[in-house]
């Protein structure tokens, strides 16, 4: 018993040693998410033509707002085209789309994923020569006004990749909405701005970034293989040597999950996807280390993120075998039972309060109101809890299938740019 005990404690020590010190790690880099964004060097006022797309399935319910909201940038109108990418649609998303004025551009072939759509949709439209650069939104989406605007004095500025701040469209709805929105806030800025103000590299997070022809160039095109095409880029981009830029005043208004069970979906599916670009990058990450124009700030910090499953299951570990060291520990009349009960307690509390506080603070920096955040703060550490059953079962998993999320938006960009502010 003795043995077993003293081996449950080392055990114990180096899973919390390990977890701590990628926690630390974190915690530093996401201080630098507190200042204010730094702002770009002015660029040579080049004109830059977007083609703006927008994959969309099922979404008639949802296409004709993004469609308008697109269509009213503060940009001249001659400087881009919005083109709505159906596939594998059994609705009216085409119709409604061009009614409300986009272009139409089915993408043809077996379409897996949203990265198959963006593959075959930019090898068509390069072909064409017409545009200087490409934007990505989500059929659910409502862009801010200035979005091609802001976008394009980061690409004018010589960034060949771009993302734009990621806020919530419906942070009220429910505590698991509210929950997402409190981690989209902590991603801008405890991560992309974070990195940003440090000299690194912003993370491409699902929608509302931007990208030029040269970077499609330098990449051989989108070659994204995973479910989670949008941190598979990232990955690719570092491996390039293209940082991204970090563009908060080019805001993208996203709905979140309503239904824990719907988010429980997209998460597993992301999580998966994690696993996918371990696989499929970390190798091409580690041997680009040292090689001329890649920084090694981005490529290590990258790999860091994609471990970020295997980090979180070794906290759970420490968790779980400190648990397991008091029973031993009480059953062999190591520990008084009390004095495993307070350390459980101790423990329970602690990991409450982690993520509690980290959700306050990701609501004050991005100064939403009491009422705006609540229920993201009350309900963020179920919504971080959830994610190591997600972490654990998505090891055994090499794919996931998609799963379709209803999106019922209604408000328009004007009425979400006055909420914001």
């Amino acid at each position: 018993m003795k043995i077993l005990f003293s081996v449950i404690g080392v055990v114990e020590g180096a899973a919390l040693v390990i977890s701590s010190l990628y926690g630390l790690y974190l915690a530093v880099i996401a201080l630098w998410g507190l200042f204010p964004s730094k702002k770009l060097k002015p660029g040579k006022g080049r004109k830059i033509r977007f083609a703006v797309l927008v994959p969309a399935r099922n979404e008639e319910d949802v296409i004709q707002g993004t469609v308008k909201s697109l269509l009213a940038q503060d940009y001249p109108r001659e400087l881009f085209d919005v083109y709505v990418l159906p596939n594998n649609c059994r609705d009216a998303t085409e119709e409604k789309a061009r009614e409300a004025g986009a272009l139409i551009l089915s993408p043809e072939g077996k379409i897996t994923c949203k990265g198959d759509v963006l593959r075959i949709t930019l090898e068509k439209l390069r072909k064409e020569k017409k545009y200087d650069a490409f934007a990505v939104f989500d059929a659910d989406n409502r862009a801010s006004p200035v979005f091609l605007r802001e976008m394009a004095k980061a690409l004018d500025a010589g960034f060949e990749v771009a993302q734009g701040f990621r806020e919530s469209s419906n942070p009220t709805a429910t505590f698991t909405s509210a929950s997402c929105s409190v981690y989209y806030w902590m991603d801008n800025y405890f991560y992309s701005q974070a990195r940003w103000n440090l000299g690194g590299s912003a993370l491409i997070n699902g929608t509302g970034f931007a990208f030029t022809e040269k970077a499609m160039e330098v990449s051989g095109g989108w070659r994204t293989v995973t479910l989670v095409e949008d941190i598979e880029y990232a990955g690719r981009c570092a491996v390039d040597g293209l940082p991204i830029a970090w563009v908060p005043e080019a805001v993208t208004y996203d709905e979140q999950p309503e239904s824990f069970v719907t988010a429980w979906k997209q998460r597993m599916r992301w999580t998966v996807g994690m696993y996918q670009c371990i696989r499929a990058l970390n190798k091409k990450l580690f041997s680009s280390i040292g090689k001329a124009g890649r920084s090694g700030f981005m490529l290590i910090d990258m790999i860091l993120f994609y471990a970020f499953p295997f980090f979180g299951i070794v906290g759970t570990a420490a968790f779980l075998t400190s648990i397991l060291r008091n029973v031993v520990g009480v059953a062999a009349g190591y520990i008084p039972w009390y004095v495993a009960l307070l350390r459980g307690l101790f423990g329970l509390l602690g990991m409450w309060i982690g993520p509690t506080l980290l959700a306050l603070l990701a609501s004050i920096r991005a100064k939403k109101s009491f009422r705006t955040s609540i229920k993201g703060i009350l309900g963020f550490f179920v919504f971080v809890m959830s994610w190591v059953p997600i972490t654990v079962i998505s090891l055994f998993r090499k794919d996931q299938k998609w799963e379709e999320i209803e999106h019922r938006i209604q408000k328009d960009v004007d009425s979400l740019v006055n909420d914001r502010q």
